[in-house]
């Protein structure tokens, strides 16, 4: 009885595991569209090409490589295009990041990394430092949960306190 029963859980195991393989057996992705990519699983590294304004990069990544990206920093509002502050602006990131190697860091997870104009939506880093942050900590971007929340809402409010109290930037 017991070599019965032995025999009957090993075959129940040996099924099993065969059934497991062939139910983890997965065929291979479909192929992206073309002109999509995979997505970075949380950050990438990239050069900036171009500074649109005080809250938009263009950058040509380079770990992984890929088409060029625009980058919407997360957490911030800087002046639009014809709004006071926006040159001011703009040159404070043209500064700061032009031509440098950054790193781009995602908040989120897949689709909620662009927003409606399909700028990835990131929080910029520069030799260690969240350019973000910065950007608001010189006044010349607010604190904005516009486009979701932020990991780094108490250091940007903290940020915008100190630029406010320090007439600095578009708060002078």
């Amino acid at each position: 009885m017991n070599t019965r029963w032995i025999a009957i859980v090993a075959g129940v195991a040996i099924a099993s595991g065969g059934l497991g393989f062939v139910a983890g057996r997965r065929s291979a992705p479909a192929p992206l569209p073309e002109g999509v990519r995979a997505a970075p699983e949380s950050e990438f590294t990239a050069t900036v090409v171009r500074v649109g304004d005080g809250d938009t990069i263009d950058v040509a990544p380079t770990d992984p490589p890929a088409p060029n990206e625009k980058i919407r920093l997360l957490g911030i509002d800087a002046p639009a295009l014809g709004e006071k502050w926006c040159t001011e602006s703009t040159n404070a990131l043209r500064t700061l990041v032009q031509g440098k190697s950054i790193r781009v860091e995602f908040e989120r997870e897949g689709e909620g990394r662009r927003d409606k104009s399909e700028r990835v939506l990131g929080y910029v880093v520069l030799d260690g430092q969240n350019v973000n942050v910065e950007m608001v900590r010189q006044g010349w971007a607010r604190y904005s949960d516009k486009h979701g929340g932020t990991r780094f809402a108490a250091e940007l409010r903290s940020a915008e306190d100190e630029s406010r109290s320090g007439k600095r930037g578009m708060w002078k």
